[in-house]
């Protein structure tokens, strides 16, 4: 998950971080994930960042590198990380929540731990969340803190998947925020095969 333009941290009490609040100039390690058009529409609506050009996804680093800052050194270490690791299957469950946020649930968890454990033995000053709260992989569906307050909105009623969606890890995209707040692709890796 994504923080937003007015760098608000998400609170402590929610258990993980929202995407109501960006960084300014930032950047993040994902994988994109494809949704069901239905779940994409709601996700669409209710994650304030999908907006602005962020995918459906997994975070694996966040916050990460400011672009000013990304090298080619950074290009080719990252792919060589993430080659080292194979594509998996994974599946998206049912939605569980965080007071500041809705996700899916991601099984198994240990494929993802393993990548963002081999991301932090390469950035250590790159924890996910800035250690904030532990890792835990899920797609957010939904912020439920708005940018201008500091109580959770009431969630939306989005329905769970009718069963779980399989999907493949493949690759990775490294997203880049501009000045104006939007986040487009600058680095694609794949995993190893």
């Amino acid at each position: 998950m994504i923080r937003a333009a007015d760098g608000r941290p998400a609170p402590e009490e929610s258990g993980a971080p929202t995407s109501a609040t960006l960084l300014p100039m930032d950047s993040a390690l994902v994988i994109p994930v494809s949704l069901p058009p239905r779940l994409e529409r709601e996700r669409r609506r209710h994650v304030s960042v999908a907006a602005l050009g962020v995918p459906a996804h997994l975070s694996l680093l966040y916050p990460f590198i400011t672009p000013a800052d990304l090298t080619d050194q950074d290009r080719r270490r990252l792919a060589n990380i993430l080659k080292q690791h194979l594509a998996f299957d994974f599946q998206l469950g049912r939605i569980r929540a965080w007071p500041a946020a809705l996700y899916l649930e991601v099984l198994p968890v240990a494929p993802f731990a393993r990548l963002v454990e081999a991301l932090v033995a390469a950035y250590p000053a790159w924890v996910p969340y800035g250690g904030e709260f532990p890792y835990v992989p899920h797609v957010t569906v939904a912020d439920l803190l708005p940018a201008d307050s500091r109580e959770p909105a009431p969630p939306p009623q989005i329905a769970n998947p009718r069963r779980p969606l399989l999907r493949r890890a493949e690759r990775a995209i490294l997203l880049v925020q501009d000045q104006a707040g939007r986040w487009q692709p600058r680095w694609r890796f794949e995993f190893g095969r």
